[in-house]
C-alpha cells in the first residue's frame, strides 16, 4: 500500500486524508478537462504529452479510471526518463561552466571544492 493510499484511508490522520482527497480532486478535474489523457495502449499522459509518474497513475486508478494501464504507464515512464536522461548526459559532455556560474558554484561550495553532478558525474573543481 503506498504512502498516498494510507493518507487516503485515514492512516496519517484528518489533515492527510483531506490532502489526499483534494489530490484526488484535482487530478479528476485535469482528467474532465483534457489535462491528463488516456491513450489507446492506457498510457496516462499529462497536458504536454509526457507520462505522468506512478503517483499520479495510481491517483487515476483510484479515481476508477480503469482503463489506465499502471503496468504499461510505469514502463513507458521509464522509458521516458531514461531516454531524457541520456539526452542530458550527451549535452552535458563538454559543458564548461561560465564566469558567472563559476563564481556562483564558489560562492555556494567554497573555493578548492569539487563539485560533482550527480547525473553525469563530473566534476568541477572551483
Amino acid at each position: 500500500m503506498s504512502r498516498f493510499t494510507k493518507e487516503l484511508a485515514g492512516e496519517y490522520g484528518p489533515y492527510w486524508k483531506s490532502e489526499a482527497e483534494k489530490t484526488l480532486q484535482k487530478v479528476d478535474e485535469q482528467i474532465q478537462n483534457g489535462e491528463i489523457t488516456i491513450d489507446e495502449f492506457g498510457v496516462a499522459r499529462n497536458c504536454i504529452g509526457r507520462v505522468v509518474s506512478e503517483d499520479i497513475a495510481e491517483q487515476i486508478f483510484l479515481l476508477n479510471h480503469w482503463e489506465i494501464d499502471l503496468e504499461m504507464t510505469s514502463k513507458m515512464y521509464e522509458i521516458e526518463v531514461a531516454k531524457e536522461l541520456e539526452e542530458y548526459r550527451k549535452s552535458m559532455q563538454n559543458y564548461v561552466p561560465s564566469e558567472e556560474e563559476f563564481s556562483e558554484m564558489q560562492n555556494e561550495f567554497g573555493k578548492g571544492t569539487t563539485v560533482i553532478n550527480v547525473i553525469t558525474g563530473q566534476k568541477i573543481m572551483l
